[in-house]
């Protein structure tokens, strides 16, 4: 069996941490290890975890949770006392379906015999339900309206993420390359899509492996992809433009970091990205054209494309 590290950063988390936790228990893959960091929890998260590690020897409770640091600085402190051959990210308040370790390692193990060597990463579809884990949508890709293919084109995933991290399983490889993180990276699971998709391969899980759970106190989300929601961004420019500057910050830091590594069409393409605003206004939307820098759905490519002619002069680096 192959040994898997399965990271949780938690923070207030006590309602729905310990049925997450037994989740993990179920699976029907045993051989693994629950690191988990505590974020500096004010409820018994910190005295729940407690409890499952001194009844579970594979669970490990990192630190004393004084230090708040976060979502993606928590979730590379984890990264760093990882050293398992296989890491898989894990949500407090979600539960994962019985199978979903068995079912993501031998995809992985498959990819990593036609493609040895390489950064490899594998996420899945996710069942949306509501804190009482009712249905709200069977498959997460349809309730926002994502296109997991763009998980394998650069040019899409610069501009949207759609690999949700509580589904990821990665190979040792890729978590050596994406750990440190930096200050620029918009989510931890996009980042390392990034390096998945700029310099290995990524593969995708079309059922769901995980019931998502959303409730008011969810520290990430997923929202319902609504045309009306989308319409009033576009009305606020600024926060489209806030959107894409972040992306395209990100996507500097990305070059710096692995621009070595990748080959000559992927490199030429993050980074004409990542110059794109530097362009007169029509070469802009020239440029999202040419190299395919798209969202799914009509609405969320006309804010950007509007972004795109309505911003005046270059954006350099802050």
């Amino acid at each position: 069996m192959k040994n898997i590290d399965i990271l949780l950063p938690a923070f207030n988390g006590a309602d729905y941490i310990g049925i997450q936790i037994e989740s993990i228990q179920k699976q029907g893959y045993a051989d693994w290890r629950l690191l988990i960091r505590d974020d500096g929890s004010t409820d018994q998260t910190v005295a729940i975890i407690k409890e499952y590690a001194l009844q579970d020897k594979r669970i490990y409770l990192i630190g004393d949770g004084n230090e708040s640091l976060g979502v993606i600085k928590n979730i590379s402190c984890l990264l760093g006392r990882s050293n398992a051959e296989y890491v898989m990210l894990c949500d407090q308040d979600d539960v994962w379906l019985p199978h979903k370790i068995e079912k993501s390692l031998d995809i992985l193990l498959q990819m990593e015999k036609d493609a040895p060597g390489f950064p490899l990463l594998v996420y899945s579809d996710l069942k949306v339900v509501d804190r009482s884990l009712k249905e709200i949508a069977p498959y997460f890709r349809q309730f926002q309206h994502l296109d997991p293919a763009s998980s394998e084109r650069i040019g899409r995933l610069l501009v949207q993420n759609v690999v949700v991290g509580c589904t990821m399983i990665m190979n040792r490889h890729l978590v050596e390359l994406s750990f440190p993180m930096p200050e620029s990276a918009l989510m931890h699971d996009w980042w390392i899509a990034l390096v998945a998709c700029a310099l290995g391969k990524v593969g995708y899980i079309h059922e769901p492996t995980v019931l998502y759970r959303q409730h008011g106190s969810n520290t990430l989300g997923g929202r319902r992809y609504d045309i009306h929601r989308i319409l009033e961004r576009l009305r606020s420019s600024a926060q489209v433009r806030s959107d894409l500057l972040g992306t395209i910050y990100q996507a500097r830091d990305f070059l710096q970091a692995h621009g070595h590594l990748m080959n000559r069409q992927k490199y030429d393409l993050v980074f004409r990205f990542c110059t794109i605003l530097e362009q007169p206004r029509i070469f802009r939307v020239i440029d999202m054209l040419r190299y395919g820098f798209f969202k799914t759905g009509i609405f969320r490519n006309l804010a950007t494309a509007w972004v795109l002619l309505s911003q005046p002069g270059a954006v350099r680096n802050q």
